[in-house]
């Protein structure tokens, strides 16, 4: 990602994966969500987020915002 020069992607994303672990300590043990699998543990999600992230940074590096969604 970073090799490819989408900084911001990586930037959302490590600020994405920060945010659901401090979420997960937040909320703590008991909670139902705390057995859901973190990103950074599952392989096709992280890839699939990053897909879209370069896609909006491509998009917005282009103004071109219909392409965002």
């Amino acid at each position: 990602m970073l090799r490819q020069g989408y900084h911001h992607s990586f930037r959302e994303e490590c600020a994405i994966l920060a945010w659901q672990k401090e979420d997960r300590e937040r909320l703590g043990a008991e909670h139902p969500l705390h057995e859901r699998p973190l990103l950074d543990s599952e392989p096709d999600k992280l890839r699939f987020l990053c897909l879209y992230l370069n896609k909006a940074e491509e998009a917005e590096r282009r103004c071109n915002h219909c392409f965002i969604l």
